[in-house]
């Protein structure tokens, strides 16, 4: 889609879509959307190219969507990155973001993949070049969201950040991480929110293979009233640093 179009693509409230095999070519404008899904369901967005776009898949609306799946994509690339955020999700049940590639336009603003709200998702075997943030959770629901199987690549702050509501359940394991804190104080993961979820959060297996840079801790997470369980946050090995956690 070459254009001068804000979107692509825009999905309103169906009930099953393929997007596949397409190239998106974006303006460079703040406004850009590739795929744009508004309270649409059962869409696979699989094997598309995403070059100079704002936001590369946004889902949102006001009715939770069901089933979305966002599978092998390249969202950006060197010559013409993506400059906002690559998925943007909100409100979506069933989410499934696996094998893309994320080409961020910096480390400075942009984020690979923002989560908001959604619930059963899964995010797993993506590769993310740059964003401050790697991957943002924010409210997401009781059945939960995982982290698993990523390789994060030069994030300007956390490669991981979750913001919990008393009822998230949240698992970041065996996920490959490169340079990070690159441009702010900061931790590889993070864990914020409500301190009932500390039971239902779980950090294992995660591999910090960057440097010191501006970084604090490895894991970090501010529940104090119960904390995180050590028995939570295992296993997981670092092999230029000796960051501590805080947990």
């Amino acid at each position: 889609m070459n254009g001068v179009d804000r979107f692509g693509v825009w999905v309103i409230q169906s009930g099953v879509g393929l997007i596949n095999g397409v190239v998106f070519n974006g303006t460079g404008n703040s406004t850009d959307v590739g795929v744009l899904l508004s309270e649409a369901s059962n869409v696979v967005i699989s094997n598309n190219l995403f070059q100079n776009e704002a936001y590369c898949v946004y889902c949102s609306g006001g009715a939770p969507a069901q089933f979305v799946s966002i599978v092998s994509n390249t969202m950006g690339n060197v010559t013409y990155p993506t400059n906002i955020v690559g998925v943007y999700a909100v409100n979506v049940s069933d989410l499934n973001i696996a094998k893309n590639t994320f080409q961020m336009a910096n480390s400075s603003m942009p984020i690979p993949i923002q989560l908001t709200q959604c619930d059963l998702c899964t995010v797993q075997g993506n590769t993310l070049w740059g964003g401050l943030l790697g991957v943002n959770v924010q409210n997401d629901g009781t059945m939960g969201t995982l982290i698993v199987q990523n390789t994060f690549h030069n994030c300007g702050g956390l490669a991981v950040f979750a913001s919990n509501l008393a009822s998230s359940t949240i698992q970041i394991i065996s996920n490959t991480f490169g340079e990070c804190g690159l441009l702010s104080p900061t931790a590889v993961i993070a864990v914020t929110g409500a301190n009932a979820s500390a039971y239902t959060t779980y950090i294992a297996n995660n591999s910090y293979q960057g440097h010191m840079n501006l970084l604090g801790f490895y894991v970090q997470c501010t529940f104090t009233s119960p904390h995180i369980p050590a028995t939570n946050v295992t296993g997981n090995t670092q092999t230029q640093t000796t960051l501590s956690n805080s947990i």
